[in-house]
């Protein structure tokens, strides 16, 4: 078998589009599978060809997947999981004078500013699991770089905001 009969006879499998089905958000499935089977396309025949022999492709195209998906590093992230939705809320915002207010007052007003999931998991990181990333990971089931990351960014971003 040659190389584009291998891509086109994967591309259609059912085991491997059922492994992107299951990839969030739905929307991103098919930019996801693109992606996949660019680099597939890029591989080298030979080595495409030794994977498919030894029946390793369609665990090559998963594992390619999986990082894709989680690494921020990948070309997926970068051209589709990086984006963030403008959501316009149409509200009229108070401007906060900073210079009058208290330490706790400028953490509280800045704490409200930020996006939901940023400062959940800031209360639920200072408060709840008086500072223990690696419980309020086991607890929530979020990864646990994901919220060191996430805790780090968040920390950063308020600081610069009371400094402003």
């Amino acid at each position: 078998m040659v190389k584009n009969e291998i891509l086109a006879k994967y591309w259609d499998l059912k085991e491997v589009n059922d492994a992107f089905a299951k990839m969030h958000p739905e929307e991103l499935q098919y930019d996801l599978k693109a992606e996949v089977f660019l680099v597939l396309c890029e591989m080298n025949e030979d080595k495409l060809i030794g994977l498919y022999e030894r029946n390793e492709l369609k665990f090559y195209i998963v594992r390619t997947m999986l990082n894709m998906i989680k690494s921020d590093r990948s070309g997926f992230y970068k051209n589709y999981r990086n984006h963030t939705e403008f959501v316009n809320t149409d509200k009229d915002f108070e401007v906060i004078d900073y210079d009058k207010l208290d330490l706790v007052d400028k953490l509280s007003k800045n704490l409200e500013g930020l996006h939901w999931y940023n400062a959940t998991l800031l209360k639920l990181y200072a408060i709840d699991f008086k500072k223990n990333a690696k419980e309020l990971s086991r607890k929530t089931g979020i990864p646990y770089m994901s919220i060191i990351r996430t805790i780090n960014k968040t920390k950063k971003q308020m600081k610069q905001n009371i400094r402003k």
